[in-house]
């Protein structure tokens, strides 16, 4: 397929999508094309939920997390580049990510962390009710050495409600020319920690199967084809791995602490957390991994 130069225009807000022969989207209110292909990857709350015909299963998770942004002043966080996580049986999950600088900071101003809090996402009300000094009281005692990180968070509106859903489509394009990418098609918790990857995954398919054919139709059914199985595996893993982190299950927590250390060290196991983890399960076979060539062609991507 010939290459064709993009115009990119930003702060457009679209709320719905036409899809037939050619598509249609509603760009601030007005009506805007026909275009040949509509590439929809704008994340859970898609616009994908006010299209007409398109079949997607949302499933909502009672458990999210509060987080915020906060520059790391003694580099307790940031000296390594780890996440850290303290966990209190399934119920208490806090946790510390190293997240670069923004590009206006030079080499001398303080890293940045991500900090994470689990709780049921109707409990975020009593939490602010409860008050900004309790709510970091109770993340000190689970880390004392977020004081000096906690002196940045003061004001609760620094801290943002993030929910969790798993987002099933049986097929990721609808009609002949519109395609489904990253978390509109395929959201879950961050457990595994793969949504950044799997869409750009996703988006590096969709190029290649552009390459390969002429026609956009036969293009992303080859797409479709190519990602729905490797999803479903990192779907089902995701939604498995949840309970272990964000439950209410007390004894899936004495489980995890008694076992999913020696796994990580036990050489079958670590395997496939490791494939899983990098992006290289054959379809979901365990120990088995996709050809090495092609997956170092879209790591080189």
């Amino acid at each position: 397929m010939q290459e064709q130069n993009i115009n990119i225009e930003t702060g457009a807000v679209i709320t719905d999508c036409e899809v037939g022969s050619k598509s249609y989207v509603n760009v601030n209110g007005q009506r805007e094309g026909p275009f040949d292909l509509l590439v929809v990857a704008d994340g859970r709350d898609s616009v994908r939920k006010n299209m007409k015909g398109v079949v997607a299963y949302e499933s909502p998770y009672p458990y999210g997390c509060l987080w915020t942004i906060l520059p790391d002043h003694d580099g307790t966080f940031t000296s390594l580049p780890l996440l850290q996580q303290r966990l209190k049986s399934t119920s208490i999950m806090l946790g510390f990510m190293p997240t670069g600088r923004t590009h206006e900071m030079s080499t001398d101003d303080p890293g940045l962390v991500s900090l994470f809090w689990s709780l049921k996402m109707d409990a975020v009300d009593r939490t602010r009710r409860e008050g900004l000094e309790e709510f970091k009281a109770k993340i000190s005692s689970l880390e004392p050495l977020s004081a000096g990180l906690l002196q940045a968070l003061t004001d609760f509106d620094q801290l943002i409600p993030a929910a969790y859903s798993d987002t099933f489509m049986p097929q990721l394009h609808f009609n002949e020319s519109c395609v489904f990418l990253g978390d509109c098609a395929h959201a879950t918790s961050p457990q595994l920690g793969q949504g950044a990857n799997l869409a750009l995954v996703d988006a590096w398919v969709l190029s290649e199967s552009m390459k390969s054919h002429t026609k956009v139709a036969d293009a992303i059914r080859h797409y479709d084809s190519c990602r729905k199985w490797r999803l479903r595996f990192y779907q089902m893993n995701s939604r498995l791995l949840t309970p272990v982190f964000q439950s209410d299950y007390a004894a899936i927590g004495l489980l995890r602490d008694a076992f999913m250390g020696p796994l990580c060290y036990f050489p079958p196991t670590r395997h496939q957390m490791l494939t899983t983890l990098c992006g290289a399960q054959n379809n979901g076979i365990p120990w088995t991994t996709i050809p090495e060539e092609e997956f170092m062609s879209y790591l080189d991507k």
